[in-house]
C-alpha cells in the first residue's frame, strides 16, 4: 500500500463504515456524473448494496423525492432507510410501472440504474419495449426520465448491450457511465494523478460520513470474528 493512497478516518466514524466506503465512493462519483441537486427527483433501479447508498446519498444532497424498484419484494428496504416510494416491479408491464412511477415522481430528473443486469441496462437505455423477448418488468427509462434530463448507468453487465437511441437523441437524454471512481483507477497504481482522484472520491465520501447525513451501520448484515 503506498502512502498516499491510506486514509484516516474521521473520529466518529466506525469501521463498519469503513467497510463500505470504497462503494460510497463509487456511488458518490455516480451521483456527480448524474449532476445530483438539492430538489430533484430521483429515480434508482434496484436495491442492492449500490442502489441503496445511492438513495441514501442522494437524499444526504438534498433530493425532494426518491424512488427505488426491485424485482424482490423482501429486498424492499429501501423504504425504512429514508426512500420515499418503493416499487416491486415484478410481473408488471412496463407501462404499469412507469405510471407508478410518475404517480410517484412525476417524471425523474435523474435516472440512477444500479442492478448490473444486461435487461435491465436495456430498460434504462429502451424508451419502448421494442421486442417481446425483453422482459416487460423494468422500468423503460428514457421514457419516464425527464427530457434534457441525465440517465446514469452504474451497473457493468455484458460487454456488448443492444441500444436504440432515437428516443434519447429526441428527448436530448444524456447517457452517462461509470466505472469504479472514474477512469482515474484504471490509470498506473503508482500515478500521483491516481492518488490525488482517488483521495478526492474517498475523502468526500469519508465527509458525508463524518457529516453523520449518512447512517451505514444500518447496512451491516453480520460481524465475523
Amino acid at each position: 500500500m503506498i502512502e498516499v493512497a491510506v486514509t484516516r478516518l474521521p473520529d466518529n466514524a466506525t469501521f463498519e463504515d469503513a467497510s463500505l466506503l470504497e462503494t460510497l465512493s463509487v456511488v458518490f462519483h455516480a451521483c456527480r456524473r448524474g449532476n445530483v441537486q438539492m430538489g430533484q427527483r430521483i429515480l434508482v433501479l434496484g436495491e442492492g448494496t449500490i442502489g441503496i447508498l445511492c438513495m441514501m446519498t442522494v437524499k444526504a444532497m438534498g433530493a425532494a423525492q426518491v424512488a427505488n424498484t426491485d424485482l424482490d419484494s423482501a429486498q424492499l428496504v429501501a423504504k425504512k432507510l429514508g426512500a420515499d416510494h418503493t416499487t416491486c416491479v415484478k410481473n408488471l408491464l412496463v407501462n404499469k410501472v412507469r405510471e407508478t412511477v410518475i404517480d410517484c415522481l412525476t417524471e425523474p430528473d435523474v435516472t440512477i440504474e444500479c442492478t448490473r443486469e444486461q435487461s435491465c441496462v436495456e430498460a434504462a437505455i429502451f424508451c419502448i419495449d421494442h421486442d417481446k423477448t425483453y422482459r416487460k418488468n423494468i422500468v423503460p427509462t428514457f421514457q419516464t426520465t425527464v427530457s434534457g434530463e441525465v440517465v446514469v448507468l452504474v451497473g457493468l453487465g455484458k460487454q456488448k448491450v443492444r441500444v436504440s437511441l432515437t428516443e434519447a437523441c429526441i428527448r436530448e437524454v444524456d447517457i452517462r457511465g461509470v466505472f469504479r471512481y472514474a477512469n482515474w483507477y484504471v490509470v498506473t497504481i503508482t500515478s500521483r494523478n491516481y492518488c490525488i482522484n482517488f483521495r478526492f472520491c474517498y475523502s468526500n465520501a469519508l465527509n458525508l460520513i463524518a457529516s453523520e447525513k449518512l447512517y451505514l451501520s444500518t447496512l451491516t448484515q453480520a460481524h465475523y470474528e
